[in-house]
């Protein structure tokens, strides 16, 4: 007897045969409604196969699960009259499954179809995948489509993004929380990851609200907490790479794809350029610079004093070359031009290398000096230690001297950096921005209760830092076009509640925002799991399926080409 195709095999045939309709009816659209970019195409191509398979399982699970959860009508009827063998012994069963069992039901059948995985495992991913497509449908329809409404910024009003300041720190004492501390003594380490969330959370909502808002006047406070991030950046890596020792190539990809997986879906639908999002770039860089200089003999090097020494005194003539050197920045990445060139429609004239070289200048330095407090945070934190166990008057005198000293060099450095003009302020901002920020991780940690507590709702935020700056372009404000900065806000409600706008496209932001942090996690641990051959045999697939996406999307934009030439 011949073998009936199994359900996986339909499945497969019906997404293959749904592909190649999308592929010509892409075609047909290219030539004769809109014109789509290779780029745009290539996500259809990798978008609609998944949100049919989507469709498809979850259909069969339905009725399967339907049709498993009701009575069997006949065999009630036949068996009505006999009564059981032991009515008593017998007890009544609900006709009715309770709900849970057949929510159970229905992931195990869907599992069933995706290949019986361990957890319902691809159920979760293929769920993952369609909720993808459709954020982005939803990016896409809202920056780039007369659906939603965009209106012109507002000029800057002073008192109305104080008082939503003023609101957000009330709510974030609210939300107070104690750091959990696993040692007998309770001490509390400085720059906890829960701290440095808060951190990143504060500076985050600066960044969105200076955007939001159009707070000009804070244009020198915005640069500070940029060259925070990217601190940030040298102090994390350096941290993890020297505790950990795991300079694998896994773990390696895992941070590349949690850094660009998303933004390279964005710069293929929006049509935009890598440097728009140059906060992206600036990370990437800045970290494949230190693996490479942390992976060279790690085990030998990197926990001498001598060697490590060196190592950061080549990082550092290195950087300086580049950067400080005339020319020099332009030849080293005349190569990759194709990467960091910006096309700025709103200044057609300007050299598109222009702003990839004016973000990294601005914060070329302050990397390493997060690497240096990283390499001295065991002697920092024994000092601490020391400090806390001293008697309390000693205590009060050695605490405040810190915080007069702290107290002076902000002022020095508030009178003669921070309140000189823009431009100014831009060309000493990188060789002074690491001093406001090492008085603050001073003074945040100097006192034991201060390094006890956080606030919760800013740690929370400050996990989505990357998802908020990306979706802030498309989501909570709006770009003109291709390349363009959000000058926009979108609008749901009349001109007359600017502010119940604000409340419902920030719910719904942070909300796509959460979403997208979640599902990034999620798919990196299937194309990119622990498992290194696993990860390996993907890392090598993901080029060439990507290469050959490209090809098929660029094939179908030359094929639509051709009849608008004919005419």
């Amino acid at each position: 007897m011949q073998q009936q195709p199994s359900t996986k095999q339909y499945i497969a045939l019906a997404v293959l045969l749904v592909w190649a309709i999308v592929v010509a009816f892409v075609t047909v659209q290219s030539v004769t409604f809109v014109r789509l970019t290779a780029g745009q195409i290539a996500c259809l191509l990798i978008f609609v196969p998944i949100l049919t398979a989507w469709c498809i399982v979850h259909s069969i699970a339905a009725i399967q699960t339907l049709t498993a959860s009701k009575p069997d009508a006949g065999k009630k009827e036949d068996e009505q009259d006999k009564p059981p063998a032991d009515e008593e012994a017998q007890p009544v069963e609900s006709e009715q499954k309770p709900k849970a069992e057949i929510e159970a039901t229905y992931r195990s059948r869907a599992a069933a179809l995706l290949g019986n995985a361990a957890e319902d495992e691809r159920v979760t991913y293929l769920n993952n995948g369609a909720e993808w497509a459709c954020i982005f449908f939803v990016v896409w329809v809202c920056d780039r489509t007369p659906l939603v409404t965009k209106v012109m910024k507002s000029p800057y009003n002073p008192d109305q993004f104080w008082f939503l300041w003023v609101a957000l720190g009330l709510l974030g004492f609210v939300t107070l929380k104690k750091i959990k501390i696993n040692n007998p003594n309770n001490h509390a380490a400085p720059l906890q990851r829960d701290q440095t969330e808060e951190w990143k959370g504060w500076m985050q909502i600066a960044f969105l609200l200076y955007h939001y808002f159009q707070a000009a006047p804070l244009y020198n406070a915005i640069r500070l907490f940029i060259a925070a991030y990217v601190w940030m950046t040298g102090f994390g890596n350096f941290s993890y790479y020297y505790i950990r020792k795991d300079f694998s190539f896994t773990r390696f990809c895992q941070m590349m794809w949690r850094l660009n997986f998303m933004v390279i879906f964005l710069c293929a639908i929006m049509e935009n350029d890598y440097m728009l999002y140059y906060i992206c770039m600036l990370h990437t860089l800045f970290t494949v610079v230190l693996v490479i200089a942390m992976g060279i003999k790690a085990e030998q090097w990197n926990y001498k004093l001598g060697t490590m020494t060196t190592k950061f005194v080549v990082l550092a003539i290195i950087t300086g070359i580049i950067w400080e050197v005339p020319g020099v920045f332009e030849i080293v990445w005349a190569p990759f031009r194709w990467l960091v060139d910006y096309h700025n429609p709103a200044r057609p004239d300007d050299n598109p290398l222009h702003e990839w070289k004016f973000r990294s200048t601005l914060d070329h330095w302050v990397w390493i000096v997060g690497m240096l407090t990283a390499y001295n945070f065991p002697r920092g934190d024994e000092l601490l230690q020391k400090l806390d166990s001293l008697d309390r008057r000693k205590q009060i005198i050695i605490k405040t001297i810190v915080t007069v000293a702290c107290g002076v060099v902000t002022v020095l450095w508030f009178q003669n950096v921070y309140l000189l003009n823009k431009f100014e302020y831009n060309s000493l901002h990188p060789y002074t921005s690491w001093v406001p920020i090492t008085i603050y991780i001073i003074m945040r940690n100097l006192f034991s209760v201060t390094r006890h507590y956080y606030l919760g709702v800013f740690a929370w935020l400050g996990k989505l830092t990357l998802e908020t700056y990306l979706l802030q372009f498309h989501v909570w404000m709006a770009t003109p076009g291709p390349n363009g900065n959000p000058k926009r806000l979108l609008q749901i409600l009349p001109a007359e509640y600017p502010m119940m706008n604000f409340v419902l496209f920030s719910a719904f932001y942070l909300f796509l925002s959460y979403r997208c942090k979640a599902i990034v996690d999620s798919l990196k641990c299937l194309v990119i799991p622990n498992d290194k051959d696993k990860a390996k045999r993907n890392i090598m697939a993901i080029p060439v399926v990507v290469v050959a996406l490209y090809v098929v999307a660029l094939g179908i934009t030359m094929t639509a080409a051709v009849p608008e030439v004919a005419k």
